[in-house]
């Protein structure tokens, strides 16, 4: 049957939130008056005899997720995640959903979209009285049920690819790290099958579509370069230079950061990519990172972490990179080809994340990049953010062990700024107990012995109870509240 009119693309021309009066369109602000959100229950297991469905539309009965329920997590993803991964339209997504056709492709991507979120901001929804009622898990299950029935490997569209993309993010956060790389392989699949990767596809497209497609493929081309590296894959989607240009249009507080942190990812691909560095290329790549200017604080607070945060882990690499090439000095002064310039790195890491709170740091987007660790990353699942920062304390423990009087000459106390990193990783909300030996024999290397770098259950300084889960409880009634999590916009 043809595709009725209000199923057809639309995740374009995402609005700029509004924040009138700082609470999220369509929720109630009174829990009092606000309805219970109904328990879920799983959809029946497809018969395995009955064929898939070749369309997009399934029967009612296989829609099990309330439309409330999806709505107040589309509302969270729009509001704070929408910075990080700018490609789906919440306005359009939930226009789809309400339409009686029962969109399987709509359907399948808002489920998927919700779970990614909650998984990554570590949110529980409950319903009045404490039972909890959203459970992502049951949100992928249904996502899995869902496109058995409708065959969607057989025809690739933009919702299928973005619906595998977030079924990555949320395997992830859940460490299930094969069935995440099978799903991110998927969606850059489907990405090639669309030809996403070719400047033929833009050539007879609109404005809007073109810009969506292209921030699809550079989320992509981060996000692999990120899950490769960490977990030592071979990449398979290349930069076409070719592409039409990102354009940030009439959401310069959404998009500029995350065209920003493109930009930073191409110099670091140019630069890998390359053989053969002198010190005058190696200088000229350290000096295009650092032109890429910090971001104001009216920016969410999201982007400007992973701007920030990864524009110091590339010059960290930059650094590794001078060693292969160059003889470094042992002048401070030289720089980034200064044998002590990852103790420069440190203070500036140290002195920016001063101006995040430790949920941005936790909350971090998947599209930020990852290190490799010999004998680490192979055997210690951590978020990306926590292993960026472990690899900032490693280098600069090499860096003390190596040449002990390195802080006496910077002046920039090395030792206390690997304390600072050690403090800062055992309060990750749920991170990685792994991690914390392996510093903690570190500082034992550096001389600096403490029996334990204890694990902090919860080191919120704005929102003060935490369940027994160590993740933040949604309602209805305070949605809205969230002032540890600043809007995607400002009024």
């Amino acid at each position: 049957a043809p595709r009725p009119p209000s199923a057809s693309p639309v995740f374009f021309n995402e609005s700029r939130p509004s924040h009138d009066n700082g609470s999220l369109p369509g929720i109630d602000q009174n829990p009092r008056s606000s309805p219970a959100i109904p328990v879920f229950f799983r959809s029946p297991i497809p018969d395995p005899e009955e064929e898939p469905s070749s369309g997009n539309f399934i029967g009612p009965r296989h829609r099990r997720i309330p439309m409330k329920s999806l709505e107040v997590y589309l509302d969270i993803y729009h509001h704070k995640m929408y910075p990080i991964w700018p490609v789906v339209d919440k306005s359009a997504l939930v226009a789809r959903l309400r339409q009686p056709s029962d969109d399987a492709e709509a359907y399948a991507l808002a489920a998927a979209v919700c779970a990614a979120t909650a998984t990554q901001l570590q949110l529980v929804f409950a319903v009045s009285g404490g039972d909890i009622s959203l459970d992502p898990a049951t949100m992928i299950t249904e996502v899995q049920e869902i496109r058995t029935l409708i065959d969607y490997q057989e025809t690739p569209t933009r919702e299928r690819l973005l619906t595998s993309f977030f079924l990555h993010v949320y395997y992830i956060h859940v460490e299930k790290r094969n069935r995440s790389s099978f799903h991110l392989r998927e969606s850059i699949t489907f990405a090639q099958l669309l030809n996403l990767h070719r400047e033929g596809h833009y050539s007879d497209l609109d404005m809007d579509t073109i810009q969506h497609d292209l921030r699809i493929y550079w989320l992509l081309f981060i996000t692999e370069r990120a899950h490769a590296t960490q977990y030592d894959l071979p990449t398979t989607l290349q930069l076409n230079p070719r592409l039409p240009p990102m354009d940030e249009g009439e959401q310069p507080l959404l998009l500029s950061p995350f065209i920003g942190l493109c930009k930073l990812f191409e110099v670091f691909h140019s630069a890998s990519s390359e053989s053969g560095h002198s010190r005058e290329t190696l200088a000229a790549l350290h000096q295009q990172l650092q032109q890429i200017p910090p971001l104001p604080r009216q920016y969410n607070d999201l982007q400007r972490a992973d701007v920030s945060i990864t524009q110091q882990w590339m010059r960290l690499m930059f650094w590794k990179l001078s060693m292969s090439h160059i003889v470094l000095s042992m002048d401070p002064a030289d720089g980034s080809q200064s044998f002590t310039f990852p103790v420069q790195v440190a203070r500036d890491v140290l002195s920016n994340m001063t101006t995040f709170s430790m949920d941005t740091l936790e909350a971090h987007g998947q599209g930020m990049v990852t290190i490799l660790l010999p004998d680490v990353n192979s055997e210690v699942d951590a978020g990306p953010q926590e292993m960026k920062l472990f690899e900032f304390a490693n280098t600069l423990a090499d860096v003390i062990v190596c040449i002990p009087s390195a802080e006496n000459s910077m002046h920039y106390h090395a030792q206390d700024f690997l304390l600072h990193f050690a403090n800062v990783l055992g309060s990750f909300r749920g991170g990685n107990n792994a991690l914390l030996p392996l510093l903690q024999k570190r500082l034992a290397d550096c001389g600096v012995n403490i029996p334990a770098i204890p694990r902090c259950l919860d080191v919120t300084n704005e929102f003060s109870e935490s369940d027994s889960a160590n993740s933040i409880v949604v309602t209805e009634g305070n949605v809205s509240d969230y002032d540890w999590y600043p809007a995607a916009s400002v009024p």
